[in-house]
């Protein structure tokens, strides 16, 4: 019967319109330079353009192979220096890490 379709439709989109909305807010109370997203595939492009959350894919990281050393560490340094505040330096992104995670850094201290 039509109306009943025609009510299930309606409902539906009600649904919809809640999550959007839900989404939306939730998106708000992030600050815009930290709306990113690490993916390996860009499935989410309609998600990036409507909701302004940046999904960054690293290369060299693959389900297809197993993970090296080698391939993972350049997909690290990416993902570091596009999650990490702008005020980290190379030389301390652990210990600028950690204080921007709110903890205390674990990197062990080398002596020569």
């Amino acid at each position: 019967d039509a109306d009943f379709f025609r009510a299930q439709a309606k409902a539906y989109l009600e649904k919809l319109e809640t999550l959007d909305r839900e989404v939306r807010e939730a998106v708000a109370k992030i600050p815009p330079e930290r709306r990113k997203v690490i993916s390996t595939h860009d499935a989410f492009g309609y998600f990036s353009a409507e909701y302004g959350i940046q999904f960054i894919a690293p290369l060299g990281v693959s389900t297809e192979t197993e993970p090296s050393f080698s391939g993972v560490m350049p997909a690290l340094a990416v993902t570091t220096t596009a999650l990490l505040p702008a005020d980290c330096t190379s030389r301390g992104r652990g210990e600028c890490a950690s204080r921007s995670a709110g903890r205390r850094s674990s990197s062990p201290r080398w002596s020569r």
